[in-house]
């Protein structure tokens, strides 16, 4: 799979969302369930920890380093899998635009 810049935007967006305000390029499985409930990224992150399915965590698959956190770029490989072979283009389209006027939001609010 591979990673264009739209899928670490995405990936960006999404830890941004989590941390709440401190960002620091890494989400934890917490942070996702927490804070991504009830958002535009809820279904990454129902697929991610496997709430979606009762599968085992796919994020742990992703946490390469053992940190118990993903980094922005285990992130964006799995934004690329999702929206490649779970969510599809169209879902992956709006998720996009979606995270552009977020990230714009939050610049003009800083």
């Amino acid at each position: 799979i591979v990673v264009t810049e739209s899928h670490r935007l995405v990936a960006s967006c999404i830890i941004q969302t989590a941390d709440q305000g401190t960002y620091d390029s890494s989400v934890s499985i917490n942070e996702m369930q927490v804070f991504l409930k009830g958002t535009e990224f809820e279904g990454i992150m129902m697929w991610l920890t496997g709430m979606e399915d009762g599968d085992t965590s796919r994020f742990h698959e992703l946490d390469e380093d053992g940190s118990s956190t993903i980094e922005a770029e285990e992130l964006s490989l799995a934004v690329a899998e999702y929206y490649y072979n779970v969510a599809g283009q169209e879902a992956f389209e709006h998720i996009i635009e979606f995270s552009k006027r977020s990230m714009a939001e939050r610049e003009r609010s800083a």
